[in-house]
């Protein structure tokens, strides 16, 4: 909810930068590609500025589909945001030989307009920012430390003299949204690590002349985002210093969550015929191994974040046949998911650590594999929600509520709730023929 809901009507003229996109579009004609946004975009105007935009990229030729998609599913950060896929009309006619016009219906201006598009569906797993912190010895590293007079900004700031722990992040659950200027506009709203109470003298939250809470450093933030291990970053000065260090936090800050965009890009493919039949399984090894393949890591691990460097191309393969590998269950929006969850466990340090048993949860390798084969028990799944709700959605909501797990009764309630106050076409009859309704009484009890 960071800044104003100017929309369209934004007097710099951002607003209307979309206008770009659409121009590129009618000029080039791809095939396929999705845009994301921050989620009030939805609610900017009632809508009507998302409605604006869906007409003026079906006015190009394109069926299109939306979606909000909360990155908490994978990775322990709140981040929703909607994402919008198009394909053009004709490919999606099988008439499409590679050129198109742009010509063609509009197919309406509506927010429940879309067409039935096969969003993929995402494992609702149990991280938290515990498992992407670096060593305790970062604590009282000078670059990610507060300074004296930043600490004493701190103090001074309204919501920290109301409750400190406020902006102290939870490492036991999710962190708030990363945004650009979480380092140079810290006092506003930006969370901070503390992992050291017994050096306060209250035991809750840092006090002036004891331990310092910090940043979150630049790996911990790529951690966050979903990005790789591999991934190059930049070089970070000291919290008081000067330099571009700022820079490499503002750009992970706006960064897309690579987990999320790979899982759409790979359902995508699919739509479009460049990807063949969903992934069949994966095991252990497949998951973790830098060097498979799919609609892989290439185009984010190649790259550089700070340092100017390039990515290798996005590519997308069928997985071979392998007896080793797990059987995945019936479920083909999992399927597609399949190379997302790599790369999400190419993010963590080690999503097969005895950290997990720890803290009394399975690995995230054992529950990536359990979603995949859909087994009893297994995290639930989410497509989020938009301007469908297809019988397919209302089955997938139903396995969150049946869960009985915490963040999946939570993401369920959410996404049926958006359902309720978008009203997408035939919303109501669908959750009543899957019988939703006796769920969500039952969780809300």
């Amino acid at each position: 909810n960071v800044g104003e809901r100017k929309g369209l009507d934004d007097p710099r003229g951002i607003g209307m930068l979309f206008l770009e996109i659409v121009r590129v579009l009618r000029v080039n004609q791809p095939r396929a590609f999705i845009l994301e946004n921050v989620s009030n975009l939805v609610y900017i105007d009632d809508g009507k500025t998302l409605e604006i935009i869906l007409a003026e990229l079906r006015g190009v030729g394109y069926e299109v589909s939306w979606r909000l998609l909360n990155s908490r599913l994978v990775v322990p950060q709140q981040r929703s945001r909607v994402y919008i896929v198009g394909v053009r009309r004709d490919v999606l006619n099988g008439s499409g030989d590679g050129s198109g016009d742009g010509s063609g219906d509009d197919g309406g201006g509506s927010i429940g307009g879309g067409f039935d598009y096969p969003w993929p569906e995402l494992p609702c797993l149990d991280t938290q920012v515990s498992d992407v912190l670096e060593g305790v010895e970062v604590d009282r590293d000078p670059r990610y430390t507060l300074t004296p007079h930043q600490f004493d900004k701190l103090l001074a700031t309204q919501d920290y003299k109301q409750d400190p722990t406020q902006r102290l992040v939870r490492l036991d659950g999710g962190a708030r949204t990363l945004i650009s200027h979480y380092r140079s506009g810290f006092a506003l709203r930006s969370e901070f690590v503390w992992r050291h109470p017994s050096d306060s003298s209250n035991g809750t939250f840092p006090v002036a002349g004891g331990e310092m809470p910090r940043f979150f450093t630049a790996r911990e933030c790529a951690r966050l985002q979903g990005f790789p291990e591999s991934h190059i970053l930049g070089e970070v000065g000291e919290a008081g210093g000067k330099g571009n260090g700022n820079r490499l936090y503002y750009q992970l800050g706006n960064a897309v969550c690579p987990v999320v965009v790979a899982a759409i890009a790979n359902s995508l493919l699919a739509v479009i015929g460049l990807l063949g039949e969903p992934p069949g399984g994966v095991n252990k090894g497949v998951l973790a191994d830098n060097g498979s393949d799919s609609v892989n890591a290439s185009a984010v691990e190649g790259g550089s974040i700070g340092r100017g460097g390039g990515g290798g191309a996005t590519r997308a393969v069928v997985e071979t046949a392998d007896p080793h590998m797990l059987d995945q269950g019936p479920n083909p929006r999992r399927n597609l998911s399949a190379p997302a969850i790599r790369l999400l466990l190419h993010a963590m340090p080690d999503p097969s650590s005895a950290h997990y048993a720890l803290t009394g949860r399975s690995s995230l390798f054992d529950q990536c594999a359990s979603f995949l084969r859909c087994e009893e028990g297994a995290p639930g799944g989410s497509t989020g929600c938009g301007d469908c709700f297809t019988a397919a959605d209302a089955e997938t909501v139903g396995r969150l509520l049946a869960t009985g797990q915490p963040r999946a009764l939570a993401d369920g309630l959410h996404s049926l709730g958006r359902v309720a106050l978008m009203e997408p076409p035939g919303w109501a009859a669908i959750l009543l023929e899957a019988n939703l309704l006796p769920l969500m009484v039952q969780c809300l009890r």
